[in-house]
């Protein structure tokens, strides 16, 4: 009962008008993941306060209940696709029998293969598409997927081997197997200092200036798409929501849909929750905020309730984060390491407007390169 209590003083204070955009609205994102969710609501409040808390109260109860067919369809989707992920454990691809699943994304499963053919012994990443209610869209983004990959040749990028279709239809490509853990958990775990942190992390904005020169937006760039190996060589995996964009003129290309926009949003930009375009620009900002995490192991917008995507969304369209500096639990030399020149550095990535940040992920690790050979940065110079 305490659930519909608020909605009804909600109800009473809507036109019929904007009844019909919530109910358009509801249906919409009830069919997202609750990480979309926050970009639909962020961008009709900038137009209708009252119509976002109504959406954001309806989707809350729907979240709330606790039955799983009370769950958004692509939710239901991962639970089923989970359950018959484990069922192609032995199935053979070509010459490669699969031998165990490795993780769960949104456009599909990524599992571990073995060469069985006898030529030679390989151990590989199969990843393939799961079964969904929207099988022309699915298949279309993961053969775009598959594309990108391939086009792309860099030491930093797991390779592409080859891919294919199952006996039963669903799309796959074959790919390096990557052992390594996210950036974040290995430069803990290595007990790295600032400077060794900001030399690996040169190495990410190497490896995402190259996918840009190529016409490819990530979209999605977090620790757990950014692998390190057990000798440091860094990984950058999922290009599942990666788009590509016109060379000449990269920002002027259209975003795609709200409903079909994939995102983590605790890395998303400010574009990215109001449904802006994309452009490079995002992937820097991304990038400022994992470089943030592993300066600070914590988020540039602490100050968000956990577990309200509502207020993070807000957060990151409004709040200014704290400097590194005055927030990494760290000893006092390496605060003072950070203080200046590496505070005005993640300041300028993470900026609201995306024309104010760095040109070009190559910028980006260039200022900081500037820090480490002690030569005054660029940041300091635009703030």
């Amino acid at each position: 009962m305490h659930v519909h209590e608020p909605l009804r003083t909600v109800h009473a204070t809507l036109e019929a008008a904007q009844w019909r955009v919530v109910s358009q609205l509801l249906a919409e994102a009830l069919e997202m993941s609750t990480e979309q969710r926050p970009a639909v609501i962020a961008r009709v409040a900038a137009d209708d306060r009252k119509v976002a808390e109504e959406l954001r109260s309806l989707l809350d109860a729907a979240s709330a209940r606790s039955s799983p067919l009370d769950q958004p369809i692509c939710a239901l989707e991962r639970i089923l696709e989970e359950a018959c992920g484990q069922s192609r454990i032995g199935r053979q691809l070509g010459p490669y029998r699969i031998v165990a699943l490795i993780g769960c994304g949104g456009m599909g499963e990524v599992y571990r293969a073995e060469r069985v053919d006898g030529q030679y012994e390989q151990q590989v990443a199969v990843k393939m598409m799961r079964d969904s209610f929207y099988r022309h869209h699915a298949v279309s983004r993961f053969r775009a997927e598959r594309q990108i990959l391939a086009s792309l040749d860099h030491p930093n990028l797991a390779k592409v081997f080859g891919g294919g279709v199952t006996h039963d239809g669903h799309p796959y490509f074959v790919m390096e197997l990557v052992a390594g853990e996210p950036i974040d958990i290995y430069v803990e775990r290595q007990r790295l200092t600032v400077g060794q942190r900001l030399k690996l992390f040169r190495t990410v904005c190497q490896v995402v200036h190259y996918a840009h020169v190529k016409g490819v937006i990530h979209r999605d760039l977090k620790p757990s798409n950014i692998l390190v190996t057990h000798d440091g060589t860094v990984k950058l995996l999922d290009f599942g929501a990666a788009k590509r964009i016109a060379l000449a003129d990269s920002s002027s290309n259209p975003v795609t849909h709200t409903a079909e926009r994939l995102l983590t949003l605790a890395y998303a930009s400010p574009e990215q929750v109001r449904g802006g375009k994309i452009t490079p620009a995002s992937d820097i900002y991304s990038l400022g905020v994992v470089l943030y995490r592993l300066l600070t192991c914590t988020t540039p917008y602490p100050s968000a309730s956990p577990g309200s995507d509502y207020e993070l969304a807000k957060a990151i369209c409004e709040t200014r984060p704290r400097a590194p500096s005055r927030v990494a639990s760290v000893p006092i030399e390496e605060r003072r390491r950070l203080r200046g020149d590496v505070d005005a550095v993640v300041s300028m990535a993470l900026r609201k407007d995306p024309a104010k940040r760095y040109a070009s992920a190559e910028q980006f690790g260039d200022d900081l390169l500037r820090h480490l050979q002690r030569v005054p940065v660029h940041a300091r110079g635009r703030a």
